[in-house]
């Protein structure tokens, strides 16, 4: 039989050339060919470094830029593939914000009646029921959210144009 943790070997069933998910293959030194358990969050290794965190974790680095484990994103974020203080992915509610003096990536909520900004904190993509995109003043190109009209249910795309109104029809005089 194959070496523990083993999923194939070679011809003599000596040394370990594939080990099952959670283990990584011992490359080099005097127990190449075992299988080793991974750093903790990690699903993919090989020797001591992680090729692949779990679901919401992100790398770990050591001094030579080599991953050697996976710890939980930071907070509100949902995704940070590349490193765990990078967030790619926010939680609904937040976006993103690079901190420039920390070179972190992450997540802030979102501007007030804003439900979704994940690509920029600053800039709502979608409002709560009730109000509409409204373009900065600034000429940023960021957007904000700002009430419907009035008996408005739904001003989805812009805050000045009403999408259904509630309870009435519009009518032409």
């Amino acid at each position: 039989p194959c070496p523990d943790n083993c999923y194939e070997c070679d011809n003599d069933n000596s040394k370990c050339t594939q080990c099952y998910s959670g283990y990584g293959l011992i490359v080099n030194g005097e127990n190449a060919g075992q299988c080793e358990p991974c750093p903790e969050n990690c699903v993919i290794c090989k020797d001591k470094y992680c090729e692949a965190c779990d679901s919401g974790f992100g790398f770990i680095y050591d001094e030579n830029h080599e991953a050697i484990g996976c710890k939980k994103c930071i907070e509100n974020c949902l995704s940070c593939i590349s490193h765990y203080n990078f967030c790619e992915i926010c939680e609904n509610g937040y976006g993103i914000k690079y901190d420039e003096i920390n070179n972190v990536y992450l997540c802030l909520k979102c501007s007030e009646n804003c439900k979704l900004c994940n690509e920029n904190y600053l800039s709502c993509q979608e409002c709560n029921n009730r109000f509409g995109l409204s373009i900065n003043d600034d000429g940023s190109n960021f957007y904000h959210c700002e009430p419907c009209p009035d008996n408005c249910s739904s001003c989805f795309l812009n805050h000045s144009f009403c999408d259904y109104y509630s309870g009435t029809v519009n009518k032409c005089l």
